[in-house]
């Protein structure tokens, strides 16, 4: 569902339960230090009987989504646009710019606000998103890529302060040894190392845990293959992708994507 199509529906409840991308109600408003508007919703949308799910895949940081509301007689109108700022859990946060402003004493009703039809450009609790669709048209050339449980390559919890492990065990040592001259023995350009987490926890603390473990990997590649400092990337991405019911219980907890992007290999 884009924006233009959703301009030619209508906004009631049984045209909403046919769409086959259904718009989510935003659950949380609130204006920010550089009075920017946060809003928050939930992946599962608890408006509709069907209780609809948005795949995470579309809900990444820097994803782009509309908001909407419907005004009566039953018709959608914009009130902003905005991208996902940070997914917690089930719960996904946005930052977005209004469509205008709201009528005042000195400026009146301004003709940006009469063309959008809406006279309450702010954001509302019950305002809808509408996430964008993005498609590739054409894909050049494919990386080699590689996914790896991450109790393949660290310990569990450290018995001193129950935290996950950051240190790369001898047998994930070894796993790298043999999976990345197998695979990128021949491969140019940058290296990224990407750390997620599939737990629920403190969100800064998974952060820090994951960037460490991505960089430990980074680290022992440098010195094991050679390779050069500026190509390599290590992100560690905490729990953003994890989201409580959608994770088998037998699947790892933890995984690490290896990934090489195209470019110059930066040793010149």
């Amino acid at each position: 569902l884009s924006l233009a199509e959703a301009s030619t529906r209508r906004c009631d409840g049984e045209a909403l339960s046919a769409l086959p991308d259904k718009p989510v109600a935003i659950q949380r408003v609130e204006r920010n230090d550089e009075g920017r508007v946060l809003v928050s919703w939930a992946l599962t949308n608890q408006a509709l009987d069907d209780d609809s799910f948005i795949e995470p895949s579309r809900l990444q940081t820097g994803a782009e989504f509309d908001l909407i509301r419907c005004l009566p007689p039953g018709r959608w109108v914009a009130v902003g646009q905005g991208e996902v700022a940070a997914r917690n859990g089930s719960t996904v946060e946005g930052l977005l710019s209004v469509a205008g402003v709201a009528p005042s004493v000195d400026r009146g009703v301004t003709d940006e606000l009469v063309s959008s039809g809406n006279l309450y450009p702010m954001p509302m609790v019950g305002d809808f998103v509408v996430v964008r669709r993005k498609e590739i048209a054409e894909v050049k050339k494919i990386a080699p890529r590689l996914t790896l449980p991450a109790n393949d390559l660290f310990d569990g919890r450290s018995s001193r302060d129950g935290h996950m492990q950051v240190e790369l065990s001898e047998a994930g040592r070894d796993s790298l040894r043999k999976l990345l001259s197998s695979n990128f023995s021949d491969a140019r350009g940058r290296l990224l190392i990407e750390v997620h987490a599939q737990r629920p926890g403190s969100r800064q603390q998974l952060r820090q845990e994951t960037l460490q473990r991505a960089e430990n990997i980074g680290r022992f590649l440098r010195y094991e293959f050679g390779i050069e400092k500026n190509q390599i990337l290590a992100v560690g991405h905490g729990a953003d992708s994890y989201v409580p019911g959608f994770v088998a219980a037998d699947a790892p907890r933890d995984y690490v994507v290896l990934r090489m992007l195209p470019g110059a290999s930066g040793t010149h």
